[in-house]
C-alpha cells in the first residue's frame, strides 16, 4: 500500500513468515518422527532448506519494522532458497519417486 507505515510492512512480513515458519516447523517435525532411520540423513537436508527460505522473512519483518526499508534485501536469499526448495521436491517427484 503506498501510504502504509514502515512499520506495519515490517509487522505483516513478520506475522506472515511466522505463520509459514511454525506450520512448516509443524509439518516437519511430523514428517522426521514418520521417517525411518534410514532416510531421516536425506529428510535433513529438506528441514535445513525449510528453515533457509523462511528464516529471513522474519528477519525483513524485524528489521523493516525497527530499522528501515532496506531490511527488505534481506527477502533475497529467501526467494532464492524457496526456488531451491521447490526445485529440489519436484526433482522427487518427478525423478526420485520411481526409482
Amino acid at each position: 500500500m503506498p501510504a502504509q507505515p514502515r512499520f506495519l510492512v515490517g509487522l505483516e512480513l513478520f506475522v506472515i513468515g511466522a505463520a509459514a515458519w511454525s506450520t512448516t516447523v509443524v509439518l516437519d517435525a511430523r514428517g522426521w518422527k514418520g521417517t525411518d532411520g534410514e532416510f531421516r540423513r536425506g529428510y535433513v537436508l529438506l528441514i535445513i532448506m525449510n528453515q533457509l527460505a523462511l528464516l529471513p522473512y522474519l528477519a525483513a519483518g524485524v528489521v523493516v519494522a525497527t530499522v528501515g526499508y532496506g531490511g527488505l534485501y534481506l527477502l533475497v536469499p529467501s526467494i532464492v532458497f524457496s526456488l531451491l526448495k521447490a526445485l529440489l521436491d519436484s526433482w522427487v517427484l518427478l525423478v526420485e519417486i520411481n526409482r
